[in-house]
């Protein structure tokens, strides 16, 4: 049965429109995110509002930074501010708490899936910074030109010349503004389909978008074992499995190789020792855990949107995602408990 044939069957079924269902209502609210956020945070940003909330502020706030493949300008106004605002540490003394209080807030950053762009972009302003950070790092792909499904649909629908998405019969129309908001609504309802759903899913995006340029393909491809072996010391490497897969829907014995595999290579190819491990997508349950904990880790780290608390099992910790695009505004408001509240970290 070809991956077309395997779609045409299972639409209709509740599943799939389940899926389907999740993304129109994911493109929607990302959207309407989008807007607050351009339009009302630089405002209370630069109105001081931000600052006299972070000022009252009395709750602890210990927060762990998440970006992915975020661009250098970007993260550079970032640094520049974490480095003013925050007090910035490395995971190990993050996971061990400030001494003593702190009037700044406590974080620590870190970096999913591996991206070349990091060593010779992001690198060079930690180091200049003085910013100790976490690169999680997925294995398969390390040192080859291959991309993951995920950042293939994604520089789809960013480069393909089509005014709009389908998926059988619902239509989103592309904007220049919104197109790196349905790619991620995109990619979130495929990664939580079953295998046979996903696999025809991601098929059938990547037939209707058409062929991906060369150029949009460049930006999502790992690192090398050459530039992990020479990596500046004041980042730490960390595991993000092998495959990148979604860990609850796999065997134990799967889970196992994804975690030995990743950790194995990583410190063959950093000769450092690998202790801590972000989940895949965010996605994990019980089991999961308890092989991270087999397998020798000393922490494992979430998608959950908030603050750090005391009560936090240091392998479920929670960690605030910071858009590639975000400006600082955005990121001055992930820093206060009361945007917090408002439910901007998701």
């Amino acid at each position: 049965m070809s991956p077309r044939n395997g779609l045409e069957k299972i639409a209709g079924c509740p599943e799939f429109e389940a899926s389907t269902s999740r993304m129109e209502h994911a493109i929607g609210y990302l959207q309407l995110r989008h807007m607050v956020k351009t339009l009302a945070l630089p405002l209370l940003h630069r109105s001081g509002a931000l600052w006299l909330a972070a000022r009252l502020d009395h709750e602890p706030r210990q927060v762990a930074l998440n970006y992915h493949n975020v661009e250098p300008k970007v993260f550079a106004a970032h640094a520049a501010f974490l480095r003013k605002q925050a007090e910035v540490v490395d995971l190990d003394t993050f996971l061990s708490g400030p001494s003593g209080s702190v009037s700044k807030p406590f974080a620590t950053i870190t970096f999913d899936d591996g991206y070349a762009s990091f060593v010779g972009s992001i690198v060079p302003i930690l180091a200049a910074c003085k910013l100790p950070a976490t690169w999680f790092v997925p294995t398969a792909l390390v040192g080859t030109r291959e991309v993951f499904w995920f950042d293939r649909v994604r520089a789809a629908v960013l480069a393909t010349r089509r005014k709009d998405i389908e998926f059988q019969g619902r239509r989103w129309r592309l904007y220049p503004w919104n197109r790196k908001y349905v790619a991620v609504a995109v990619c979130r309802t495929i990664k939580q389909a079953a295998p046979l759903i996903r696999e025809a899913l991601i098929q059938e995006t990547l037939e209707k978008l058409g062929e991906v340029p060369a150029s949009y393909l460049r930006s999502f491809q790992l690192v090398s074992k050459e530039q992990l072996r020479s990596l500046d010391p004041i980042v730490t490497v960390g595991s993000h499995s092998h495959t990148h897969p979604q860990l609850s829907q796999l065997r134990a014995e799967a889970v196992a190789e994804e975690l030995n595999i990743s950790k194995n290579l990583l410190e063959e190819w950093t000769r450092r020792p690998v202790c801590h491990f972000a989940f895949p997508s965010g996605d994990y349950d019980a089991a999961v855990i308890r092989a991270i904990q087999g397998a020798g880790y000393l922490s494992a780290w979430t998608t959950v949107p908030r603050f750090r608390s005391r009560a936090d099992d240091r392998y479920c910790m929670p960690r605030v995602s910071i858009d590639d695009h975000a400006s600082v505004s955005i990121l001055a408001a992930k820093l206060t408990t009361v945007m917090q509240r408002w439910s901007l970290h998701t």
